[in-house]
């Protein structure tokens, strides 16, 4: 219980360790924080150690998913479930899409949607 209490009250860098508890609870408390900043976000979207739930959490947050950012660092990380990161990509600018569709530690589907939204765009 204590550690929730933490997540929901805690500073910038008591949520940093807290959001990788192995305890999914905790890590939801802290996307639930209300101190709770757009930077951190989008540093938690980055952060390859977490549940698969904290991601989708982030994703179907209309707020944090309007920040270019975050959008951005959902698709670039290999973690991400690709339910979530296909349909981001469309929203990525094509300098971004050009970085997916090279990075090799991303899934070979993403990396081939990438590739086509890029012929696409080239028309």
């Amino acid at each position: 219980f204590g550690g929730i209490a933490l997540a929901y009250t805690g500073s910038k860098d008591e949520r940093r360790v807290l959001i990788g508890d192995s305890n999914k609870l905790i890590g939801v408390a802290v996307l639930k924080s209300r101190s709770l900043s757009l930077n951190e976000v989008e540093g938690y979207a980055t952060m390859r150690n977490l549940d698969e739930e904290l991601y989708r959490r982030i994703a179907a947050n209309r707020e944090w998913i309007r920040k270019p950012t975050i959008i951005v660092a959902l698709v670039k990380n290999p973690r991400v479930p690709l339910d979530l990161t296909l349909p981001l990509l469309k929203r990525l600018p094509t300098r971004e899409l050009r970085v997916v569709f090279r990075d090799r530690n991303l899934a070979l589907a993403l990396r081939a949607s990438a590739n086509k939204l890029l012929i696409i765009r080239r028309r």
